[in-house]
Order: C-alpha cells, then structure tokens, then sequence
C-alpha cells in the first residue's frame, strides 16, 4: 500500500521536479525509482511501474533496461517477474550487452544460467555472450554455454 501512495506522490508531483531539482529531472526521478525496484528486487515497486504504462523493456540514459540491473545485482526474483512481464533479453545497452553479460561479468552464475535457458537471441549475440564468458573467466558459464549449444 505504501509503495503504491509513493508512486502517486511522484507522478503527481513530478512536474515540479523539473524546476525545484537542479540536477535531475522528473523522468531521471522516475527512472531512478524504477531502477531502484530491480536493483532491490522490489516486486510491488515495479509492477506499480509497470501497471501505470512505464514499459517492461525501457531504457534509461546508458541503455540499461530494469532486467539488466536486477542481473548485474544478483536479484534473480526481480529477473524472473520481469521476464514474466515480457522483458526482451536481446536487447543491447549504449556498449552493446546484454542482461546475460552483465550477470557474467558480476558473477552472478545462477541468474546468468536462468537467463541462458531462456534466451533466444540471434546468433552473434550468443558467440559475444561465450567470448564475454572467456574473457572474464567465467568457466561454468562456458560449460553451460557449451552443453546448451550441443543440444
């Protein structure tokens, strides 16, 4: 209930963000609050997000989408209840990586190998994302990557 009355409060007063805020306006505020659920895998403040319209897949200034943050954070609930609200694992930030690189190159192996069983990328994508693996060391990841490919 209380994260619902928050995220009125800021859409209702986020016009005057824009004039009282110095350093960020009221999308950054909103983007910030957003990103901030799946960073903290805080399911009720995403779904609020997304239930008001906030796309599943939006992408904040350096390309991050909300999957890519809770898969760099090890927050694997936040990752499943955005896939199941149709977030697209394919998609790149601004240096071209995925969900799946950011959980490789945070070690974070268990969302990582979620992600691979659920991702349908195109296949330079797939070759990037075992390069990524080698590069960083990442030698179950290369296994599993291995295995799926053989299958």
């Amino acid at each position: 209930m209380y994260t619902k009355i928050f995220l009125t409060l800021i859409l209702l007063i986020s016009p005057f963000f824009v004039s009282f805020s110095q350093n960020m306006n009221a999308q950054q505020e909103l983007e910030k609050s957003f990103f901030y659920g799946a960073r903290t895998s805080n399911i009720e403040i995403l779904d609020e997000f997304i239930k008001t319209g906030i796309s599943v897949n939006y992408q904040g200034e350096n390309g991050y989408t909300a999957i890519m943050i809770a898969a760099y954070n090890g927050q694997k609930k936040a990752v499943e209840f955005l896939l199941s609200k149709g977030a697209d694992l394919c998609i790149k930030d601004k240096r071209g990586n995925t969900a799946l690189m950011g959980a490789i190159v945070a070690s974070e192996d268990d969302i990582a190998k979620y992600l691979i069983n659920n991702e349908k990328c195109d296949e330079e994508t797939n070759k990037r994302t075992l390069e990524y693996a080698q590069r960083f060391g990442r030698t179950e990841i290369i296994k599993f990557l291995s295995t799926k490919n053989t299958k």
